[in-house]
């Protein structure tokens, strides 16, 4: 490998006497020996192949202002540096607007890193071993209640918050709920038998359904708490779109019956947020987050992509910025 390495310097010196020669072989020798370099340092193991992706991608973050100005106007950041771009107006010129070029060379230096970037944003979105860091890392973490916590709580109600329905379910005819409202219901209602506690769900059609969602949440949930689990909800809010909405419209039903202190199922990810809103209703919180997003693979192929990993991380993008537009509207 030092060979290799060396090779351009040790061709450049015996060929030629001209300083220039040698300038260029020193080039090239940098050209392939940083890259084995590199290599060497960054993808030796796990650790440092996802720290290069996570660089990639954070420095394709970086480069999106970039692209939005120089997209609105020709290329400026590289003369305010270094002085005039020497291929500034080479191919700049675009049907709508203009080629960025940043500190590169050349506009298709720019495009190569910025797919690179975005490739690696990517994969890394994709790798269920990113979802679980990000879900640990990144969201407010909630830890499982306890029977004895909602007793010491002297919580007096378990709300369940809805988490979308399928409208269509050809095998059973009717809708049923969604894969995070059926695992939410069941841990309302288990929650519920151990301790003896009512059960309140919320949840009518989100601001994102389409016209195929015909039945609410509620009313989903209610019948298969019935029909598959013999239970009875207590309390039914089929009317709210979005998590304030659960939290303003469930409050009045259980204020108006004496209910002050509840315990808050939905998902982890989703349990911040939903805080956020409860917590302004006056009504006092023990959160019973269910849903957690652990590894279920090992090793190496928690950061191959997935449609897992994809999901979970979406999902958990989605509950970031939602958590944002929930603080910034308190």
């Amino acid at each position: 490998m030092a060979g290799w390495c060396l090779w351009p310097l040790i061709a450049g010196v015996g060929r030629e006497s001209d300083p220039s020669a040698l300038v260029a072989s020193l080039y090239i020798t940098g050209s392939w020996g940083m890259a084995w370099l590199l290599g060497r340092i960054w993808l030796g193991g796990a650790e440092g192949r996802l720290a290069l992706m996570r660089a990639l991608a954070l420095s394709g973050l970086a480069n999106l202002p970039v692209a939005i100005i120089e997209g609105t106007r020709p290329a400026m950041l590289y003369g305010l540096v270094y002085g005039p771009h020497p291929y500034r107006f080479d191919g700049i010129d675009r049907y709508i607007g203009y080629r960025p070029l940043g500190f590169f060379e050349n506009g298709n230096l720019y495009g190569l890193w910025s797919a690179l970037a975005a490739f690696a944003a990517l994969w890394l979105l994709s790798c269920q071993g990113t979802a679980v860091w990000m879900s640990q890392n990144v969201v407010p973490q909630y830890s499982p209640v306890t029977v004895s916590q909602l007793k010491a709580d002297q919580v007096q109600a378990v709300v369940v918050l809805g988490g979308g329905v399928l409208p269509k379910a050809p095998e059973y005819g009717t809708a049923q709920p969604g894969p995070a409202t059926l695992a939410r219901l069941r841990y309302g209602i288990w929650l519920s038998r151990q301790t003896g506690l009512p059960v309140a769900f919320s949840g009518g059609s989100g601001w994102a359904a389409g016209t195929a969602v015909t039945s609410t949440e509620a009313d989903v949930a209610a019948r298969v708490a019935q029909e598959d689990y013999g239970f009875t909800l207590r309390w039914l809010e089929g009317q709210s779109r979005d998590t304030a909405e659960n939290a303003q419209l469930i409050a009045l039903l259980l204020k108006r019956d004496g209910v002050a202190r509840i315990a808050l199922v939905t998902d982890a990810l989703h349990m911040p947020r939903a805080m956020v809103e409860f917590e302004r209703t006056g009504l006092t919180i023990t959160p019973a987050p269910t849903g957690f997003v652990l590894p279920t693979k090992s090793g190496l192929l928690q950061w191959l992509p997935s449609t897992d990993g994809l999901r979970d991380s979406s999902r958990l993008m989605h509950e970031l910025l939602g958590l944002a537009a929930a603080k910034l509207r308190s």
